[in-house]
């Protein structure tokens, strides 16, 4: 690593699924922009990354001192890190190798614009959703209800999917995903980083809110394509469907006070009921049984704090 303060420093949390890791880092190796660092925030990860870290000197390995999730994760490398630009990237991500220097570039040329998110794109070339509008709190009420199992093509759920565009073309952004994100370092000073209530879901959407709420803009830089995996360290965690209306409740509850925990609460209870309902009238016992003792589970995760 140069002496000299790094141009970008990398931020990648690792939780299982260490193969991945190491194709991320190789991915690093080969990027034209020099003048980088990376930062590897061990995440109290069950598959030890620490095989692999040794084949990548030039990483600066972290680790936590529990497993505290992905926006602890972060949050332990955001200090850590020395570069002009910062940038949050997930460990299943592999990067062309101009992807920092055109992003890097961007930014230098565009002093309004806080931070650009690339082109994800699956295995198999596909176009992966990974930007959306920020949650409201109409939308609270109908996203993953039984409106949103009945009418999936609802104009609120197909705005908040910003269904009309086709996921190509540059233009300001509200929430882009953090799985790769990179942004200034007046960013972290001005706003902090990730809010740690928010385990693993919905804390790439609150760091967007205050963001923008503190007068930054994202954008959409289509310029860059990158592979992502997608989900691979979430796919490893146990009862993932729990801490996603965890943190969901939680999001809501944040920004939206007793309505938006209401919200969420009523969207999951309408679903719940709708499907047990069903498998009722489908006379199969077993099957509205399991349904329900899956929301009865699922409430139970609807709680402030973790």
């Amino acid at each position: 690593m140069p002496e000299s303060r790094p141009r970008v420093s990398v931020i990648i949390p690792v939780y299982n699924q260490v193969e991945l890791l190491e194709r991320c880092l190789h991915s690093l190796q080969r990027q034209t922009e020099r003048h980088i660092e990376v930062l590897v925030v061990n995440d109290e990860s069950p598959e030890d990354p620490g095989h692999v870290l040794a084949r990548f000197p030039e990483v600066r390995a972290l680790q936590m001192e529990r497993n505290g999730g992905y926006a602890a994760a972060n949050n332990r490398g955001l200090p850590e890190a020395r570069g002009e630009y910062l940038l949050f990237l997930n460990s299943d991500t592999e990067l062309p190798e101009e992807a920092l220097e055109r992003m890097g570039e961007y930014l230098d040329t565009h002093p309004d614009v806080a931070g650009i998110h690339p082109v994800h794109r699956d295995r198999d070339g596909g176009l992966q959703q990974m930007c959306f509008r920020f949650p409201t709190l109409r939308l609270g009420f109908v996203w993953d209800s039984v409106v949103h199992r009945r009418w999936p093509e609802h104009p609120l759920i197909r705005d908040f999917l910003m269904a009309d565009w086709n996921g190509l073309t540059e233009r300001e952004l509200e929430h882009a995903s953090t799985s790769c994100l990179l942004f200034r370092r007046e960013v972290y000073e001005r706003i902090g980083g990730m809010d740690t209530n928010l385990r693993l879901f919905y804390n790439d959407t609150d760091f967007c809110y205050r963001l923008a709420r503190a007068g930054f803009v994202l954008r959409y830089f289509p310029q860059v394509e990158i592979l992502h995996h997608g989900g691979a360290s979430v796919g490893t965690f146990t009862l993932a469907d729990a801490q996603v209306y965890g943190d969901r409740y939680r999001y809501y509850r944040k920004w939206f006070g007793w309505k938006g925990a209401l919200a969420v609460r009523t969207a999951l209870w309408s679903r719940v009921w709708y499907e047990t309902l069903t498998e009722l009238a489908h006379g199969d016992l077993r099957f509205a049984a399991r349904k329900l003792q899956r929301g009865i589970r699922l409430n139970r995760a609807l709680v402030p704090t973790p």
